[in-house]
Parts: C-alpha cells; sequence; structure tokens
C-alpha cells in the first residue's frame, strides 16, 4: 500500500468510528458523524468568521488554516491591552449561541524577547491549540488572550467579574454571534493565580453574567500555591450545575514542578467521574498535548 493510501486510510479510519464517543452531547459537531467521504478542508462557516475577523484587523494566517488545525485568528480588542486569540475548529457550524472556552496561559517569562510564541508552538505541537480544539469535535470556539510578564496583564484587567463580561463580550461581537451557550476555563502554569480570582468571585455569588454559566474547569499542570478558592470550586460548580466538569492535569517525573500542590488539592477533591485528575509523564510546554486538552474540550460540550 502507497503511503499515500495508508494516510487516506488512517483519517478516514479516525473519522468514522471515534466522533460517536459523546454523541449526545449538543455541541459536538454532527457533520462528522457518519461521514461518507473525505473533505479534508475547513467549513465555510470557519473560513467565513475567519473573513469576518480578517476584516476587523485580525490575522488569521498563522499557521494557515487547515482542515487539521481549523483557523487561529489573533488581533485586538477595544478594551484589552494585548492580543487576543481566537480559534475557530475546522469543521465549525455557526450558531447565534455557542459553547465558549477561555484559556490563560503562563508567563511570558523564557520566552524570546517577551513574545508569546513559545505558548503557540505549532511545529513540535506543545502549542497547537487549533489541532487540540478541532480533534476534540466540540463545536466550540477557543479565546486565549495574552498576557505580559508574570501574567501581570491578566492581574491588571481582571479585577471584577465584569471585566470577563466586557472581554467575552467584545469576542462575541466580533465574531458575529448572540450569546454563549456555556463556559469552560482553563489554564497553564502560572494562570492558577487568575483562575483562583475567578474562583473567589464564583463561590462569593458575584459571577457576573458569564461566570453563571460555567461548565468545566482544567488545570494543566498549573497550581504554585495551595490556593483554597480552587480546591473548592468543583463543589460550588455542581450544586450551581449538576453536570459541571474539572480535570487536574499535571506533569510527573523529572522537571515536575507542581506535584507538591496538586497532591495537596487532590486530597481536597476527590477523583469522581467528573472530578478527575491525570498524572502525565511529559513536560511542563506539553502537558496540554499530552495531558487531555482535547479530551477536556470534548467533555466540556453540554
Amino acid at each position: 500500500m502507497s503511503s499515500k493510501s495508508s494516510f487516506l486510510l488512517l483519517v478516514f479510519s479516525f473519522l468514522l468510528p471515534s466522533w460517536g464517543h459523546s454523541s449526545g452531547l449538543s455541541c459536538r459537531l454532527k457533520s462528522r458523524q457518519g461521514l461518507t467521504k473525505l473533505e479534508l478542508k475547513i467549513s465555510g462557516d470557519a473560513s467565513e468568521m475567519a473573513a469576518t475577523l480578517s476584516a476587523k484587523g485580525f490575522s488569521c494566517d498563522r499557521p494557515a488554516p487547515s482542515y487539521e488545525r481549523g483557523v487561529r485568528c489573533r488581533g485586538k480588542l477595544a478594551g484589552y491591552p494585548e492580543a487576543v486569540n481566537i480559534f475557530i475548529p475546522s469543521q465549525f457550524e455557526k450558531k447565534n449561541s455557542l459553547p465558549v472556552a477561555l484559556h490563560f496561559h503562563g508567563h511570558n517569562t523564557g520566552c524570546e524577547r517577551g513574545t508569546p510564541e513559545c505558548h503557540f508552538n505549532v511545529s513540535n505541537g506543545d502549542g497547537d491549540y487549533g489541532k487540540f480544539l478541532t480533534d476534540s469535535g466540540a463545536n466550540t470556539l477557543l479565546v486565549m488572550p495574552e498576557s505580559q510578564g508574570r501574567d501581570d496583564t491578566f492581574k491588571n484587567y481582571f479585577k471584577k467579574p465584569q471585566d470577563l463580561d466586557h472581554l467575552m463580550d467584545a469576542v462575541k461581537e466580533t465574531v458575529g454571534i448572540q450569546s454563549w451557550d456555556s463556559l469552560s476555563l482553563s489554564s497553564h502554569s502560572g494562570g492558577d493565580a487568575v483562575m483562583e480570582r475567578l474562583a473567589r468571585w464564583y463561590e462569593s455569588g458575584q459571577k457576573g453574567a458569564l461566570l453563571q454559566k460555567l461548565q468545566s474547569v482544567a488545570l494543566f499542570d498549573s497550581l504554585y500555591a495551595d490556593r483554597e478558592g480552587i480546591a473548592l470550586w468543583p463543589a460550588s460548580m455542581k450544586k450551581e450545575n449538576p453536570s459541571s466538569r474539572f480535570l487536574g492535569s499535571y506533569v510527573v517525573g523529572p522537571g515536575a514542578s507542581t506535584v507538591k500542590h496538586m497532591k495537596w488539592l487532590r486530597a481536597r477533591v476527590p477523583d469522581t467521574e467528573q472530578w478527575q485528575f491525570r498524572e502525565v509523564r511529559s513536560s511542563h510546554m506539553a502537558i496540554m498535548k499530552e495531558g487531555g486538552m482535547s479530551d477536556y474540550l470534548r467533555d466540556s460540550c453540554k
């Protein structure tokens, strides 16, 4: 069998059975179920949204849009001081109301001259967020605002729940949809500091409009202190939303840096079907790729 034929067979076998895993979830992409032929291109709705964002000053060509990873558009939104990334899955279907996933990256310390590129490493797959999203099969937009320094932008911008609402209202208006169905929150590395702030708002009842729709939370090697707000978050979420989910995915073995605090968290948050932990023998920057970010995005669909 030729290498080209092997590739097509691999892609065909991947697409057909695996997407039925969570077919009862309303935000799963129905177009990926029961495919009878290969359509190795991005959807018309994904192309249309990318064109809308491009017309508003976003760059949507790094990397080039593809069936494998959809579209990454990067640009500025009114009111937020740094660039914001909006990832669109390759088989995106536009609806008036959509789920949204918001991800906070870690410190920019160690990146070349403070640029964000180390967080979006496509060449080795560690930061290939478009692929994580497309592989999930979720009809979800993934939003990643950028932050300078040691999450200084996050700390200075998110001072009250309404600041989260303002940012995500700006995203909503820019992409041209009417409302958010649900919210999923995740962080990597030092992004746990802003997650703690959001958890405290949630538990105090000061949720604002969007936090009320919280569906799931995930930490990707992202706990550098014994954060009480995060420890209380799963139970608090379950009271408001019985189907909510929590994932703590972290590196163990050589180079591990969050094990102490994750063990503390696991003592506070018991493993259940909805509250899960993953120990991953990986590297800190590869934790999203190897620690289940695609699974988290898939399981966040409600």
